[in-house]
């Protein structure tokens, strides 16, 4: 056991230091069928209307998953998390929670970087080797829909992770809920994102209770006006370019 452990911890090592690195993920892996270009801002019209949840896990503590798994759970909500691979190795026990609990995976990058900002070859390091730590914690490959840290991306971006299999997702909604200067109430959370219409794709973060506790006026009111909570297609949004 102890043995285990110490090679676990090794690699989580070796891909800190590597993911921290200029170095691009090795050429032989950075094959990926090419996606659609165009980012995604609206999911498409189900049968019903239908909310998609999002949370970005990046540079933030793990102190709020939890609880807010727990609320997510009682609910029977489904949803989608964005996970850095820093957060990944920094807070193994929440990644394995929010994988065990059935929600769906996808990438953040590794090191909450703009991407815009990141020459190509950096940019595909940044998704692999957050790919290859939350499947190193989590035993589970996470979906190749990528969520750009900050909102940085620009047409160059999209296009080049594009042709490498991954599909930039985006929002159509943001209480910009990562703030921590006291200034995110539930209150808030609520005014910045109501009304909520179908296909809405809603972007939260996991620093502060108050978004908890905004979700949890918000996920009865929803359903009470007939909304259905949906996971984003990653089938079908990663589709092959045609």
């Amino acid at each position: 056991m102890r043995r285990m452990l110490r090679r676990a911890a090794i690699g989580c090592g070796a891909l800190l230091v590597l993911a921290a690195s200029p170095l691009p993920a090795p050429l032989v892996l950075d094959r990926g069928t090419p996606v659609p270009t165009a980012p995604v801002w609206r999911a498409a019209s189900a049968s019903r209307p239908t909310v998609y949840l999002t949370f970005d896990a990046g540079n933030t503590t793990a102190e709020n998953v939890g609880p807010l798994l727990d609320l997510l759970a009682a609910e029977e909500v489904s949803a989608t998390f964005f996970i850095t691979g820093r957060f990944a190795l920094l807070h193994p026990g929440a990644t394995r929670r929010i994988a065990d609990g059935g929600f769906q995976l996808a990438n953040h990058g590794f090191n909450h970087f703009h991407a815009e900002m990141l020459p190509a070859p950096v940019q595909l390091a940044e998704l692999w080797w957050a790919e290859q730590a939350v499947g190193l914690v989590c035993g589970q490959t996470p979906a190749r829909l990528y969520r750009p840290p900050h909102g940085g991306t620009d047409d160059r971006t999209e296009s080049f992770l594009a042709s490498r299999g991954f599909r930039t997702i985006m929002w159509t909604k943001n209480p910009n809920d990562w703030r921590e200067d006291g200034s995110v109430t539930q209150e808030g959370i609520l005014a910045a994102i109501e009304p909520l219409e179908d296909g809405d794709i809603v972007v939260f973060h996991l620093r502060n209770a108050a978004t908890i506790e905004a979700l949890a006026v918000l996920i009865p009111e929803l359903r009470d006006a007939g909304f259905a909570f949906g996971v984003l297609d990653a089938e079908a949004l990663l589709a092959p370019a045609g």
